[in-house]
């Protein structure tokens, strides 16, 4: 079996408390392996080409060590800019090094590091968890790598096409957060039922569907994420929102701060704006997994790509209509979840399975070892 020694993980997101699937996928391959995590650059200033590339990674967990990318040059350049600043943050990182060994570059993004570790004994993991059509490096990244690996089976035909060791790996979960689940259920300290929208407030969520919700029923909100809005529409909707009595906005939190406030007696939402250009084809599943796991039912008007789950716990209500007539339903106790399938769901999708489904994959092997 192959040896693992030293995994670096591209990101478009920086380390943050807020876990993307990057940080996920970091965390858990740190509990084997050494992981040097690389930060998206800050925007370019012409001042970047007078600065030398000497900055030490910095140790946020065991086992992982955080690098923030250096643009050199401006994108200007196209994939000349692209090469310079890969090689040289190249040197930079293995200035850092010292005895450990780049086995595998782990690419969330596809904006840079295409030319990081370019040889043949090094793996090259391409992993597409979000939406890069027409990206300059989207097509090469996956031509290029040993394998690619999509969480949405609406694109694995689209990704198969140029890359034949395309796989599907949906998103995961941690292994003790299963094990929790499966323990028998205590009471959480409340009966009364809330709705809780969990995630990143972009201006893709569907804010008028949530004044909405809080007009027509009498439920209490509890918002749990960061603020990114642009659109000044959407920031004057929010507010609006945030100004109801019955609702509780915590902003950004760690997974284990957010979890916390997760209860069983509560209805987890999902509400995004529809889109001509079906912009929903990536979504992430990860807040409906969260919203599992703590034995929660999930209402949604996308589609969560969880089909064994449909009205076993999931349930899709796109017309705005029949989603407020859900969560008037759900307020009459009328909506359940399916524990068992739930589990059975949850297990399937442990971190160190598809880890390990996609490190097999990788190598042509039946596993690796650290």
């Amino acid at each position: 079996m192959k040896k693992i020694d030293t995994i670096i993980v591209t990101s478009d997101e920086p380390w943050s408390p807020v876990w993307h699937t990057q940080l996920h996928y970091a965390v858990q391959l740190s509990s084997i392996y050494n992981v040097i995590f690389i930060n998206p650059p800050k925007k370019w200033k012409f001042s970047n080409l007078f600065r030398f590339l000497s900055k030490k990674m910095l140790k946020v967990e065991e086992n992982i060590l955080v690098y923030n990318y250096h643009n050199w040059t401006p994108s200007t350049f196209g994939m000349l800019s692209t090469l310079i600043n890969d090689k040289l943050n190249e040197w930079a990182i293995n200035r850092n090094l010292k005895n450990k060994i780049i086995d595998i570059v782990w690419h969330f993004d596809p904006y840079r590091c295409f030319y990081f570790y370019r040889n043949n004994r090094i793996k090259h993991i391409y992993h597409v968890i979000d939406r890069f059509y027409n990206k300059i490096l989207d097509k090469r990244l996956c031509s290029y790598s040993d394998v690619v690996v999509v969480t949405s089976p609406k694109v694995k035909n689209y990704y198969s096409r140029m890359n034949q060791n395309t796989i599907l790996i949906p998103q995961g979960i941690s292994s003790d957060l299963v094990t929790k689940f499966n323990k028998k259920l205590t009471t959480s300290g409340s009966s009364n039922k809330k709705l809780v929208l969990l995630g990143s407030l972009t201006d893709k969520v569907n804010y008028p569907l949530l004044i909405r919700v809080l007009d027509e029923t009498d439920l209490d909100l509890l918002i749990i994420g960061p603020d990114m809005l642009r659109v000044e529409e959407n920031k004057k909707a929010f507010k609006t929102i945030t100004d109801f009595i019955k609702v509780e906005w915590t902003g950004a939190l760690a997974p284990s701060g957010y979890l916390a406030l997760l209860k069983k007696e509560y209805l987890g939402i999902i509400a995004y704006k529809a889109d001509k250009k079906d912009n929903k084809i990536l979504r992430s599943p990860l807040k409906v997994i969260s919203y599992l796991v703590k034995g929660m039912p999930v209402l949604t008007n996308i589609d969560c790509e969880i089909p064994s789950l449909v009205n076993e716990g999931i349930y899709e209500r796109i017309p705005d209509d029949e989603y407020i007539s859900f969560i008037k339903k759900y307020d009459k106790k009328t909506i359940s979840l399916n524990r068992t399938l739930v589990f059975e769901f949850l297990n399937s999708i442990r971190y160190d399975i598809l880890i390990d489904r996609i490190l097999s994959h990788t190598y042509n092997e039946e596993g690796c070892e650290s």
